[in-house]
């Protein structure tokens, strides 16, 4: 049912074949004559050949699923609060995401909702993708073609290369997967490159950017080793590489 379903390579973009140009590369396109032509059984219901809204058709159905809200619900969990979930915390989610029809901000709010999203100790280690997202935001850095470097290079050395996940799953949402003596030592290595790839753009005191990063959830060890830092790019560091920065 997906057959047909593409996006415009950049090879095509650069020729001009199949209407691509370098405006919509990247940007989805249906391609008719690809579609493998014919009904199709997919968990036990015939989907007529209709071209791209057979697929949507199958898609639809599957996001109201049980399962769905189900499977959703555990993995927003173990994104955000722990990396073992149990049946208590996914229920209020799934029966939100059942009620609301898969709404994403009230299924977020009913996260929020969760005694545990409060109460549970800040386990979850950042992968390194949202780690190097972090530092840009907290520094109101924008990614630019100056400064890829820096994030490419450092998600290769904590393996997490863009687009190169072997697993169509994805990267592992793990903690224990990224805590490694190797990774660690590299998250230290990143924040030291990223202080200084960036130190010159800080418009405010390192403190001061904790403070407003952390407010009360900064914890005295980290303001204290900041304050002593002999140099920005040390206190921006020491920011980069904490508990606080480090775990979501």
């Amino acid at each position: 049912m997906l057959t047909g379903w593409s996006y415009y390579r950049p090879w095509e973009a650069a020729t001009g074949v199949d209407d691509a140009t370098m405006s919509n590369r990247g940007q989805f396109v249906y391609r008719p004559l690809w579609h493998e032509e014919g009904p199709v059984t997919f968990m036990g219901k015939v989907y007529p050949d209709d071209g791209m809204k057979q697929a949507q058709r199958a898609l639809t159905d599957l996001a109201g699923r049980t399962e769905t809200a189900e499977n959703i619900a555990f993995k927003l969990v173990r994104h955000f609060i722990t990396d073992k979930p149990t049946p208590a915390m996914a229920d209020p989610i799934k029966r939100v995401f059942l009620r609301t029809g898969g709404d994403l901000k009230a299924v977020s709010l009913a996260l929020l909702d969760l005694p545990e999203a409060w109460s549970a100790p800040l386990a979850k280690l950042r992968t390194p993708y949202e780690l190097e997202i972090a530092k840009f935001r907290a520094l109101g850095v924008r990614y630019t073609s100056a400064n890829y470097w820096v994030v490419t290079k450092t998600l290769e050395a904590l393996h997490q290369p863009i687009w190169a996940c072997l697993s169509p799953e994805g990267f592992s949402d793990d903690t224990l997967d990224w805590l490694t003596p190797d990774g660690i030592a590299n998250r230290v290595e990143s924040a030291l490159l990223a202080a200084r790839a960036f130190g010159a753009d800080l418009k405010l005191p390192v403190l001061d950017l904790s403070r407003r990063l952390y407010d009360r959830a900064l914890s005295s060890a980290t303001s204290n080793a900041i304050a002593r830092a002999y140099t920005p790019a040390l206190a921006l560091t020491i920011l980069f590489a904490c508990p606080e920065f480090q775990r979501r």
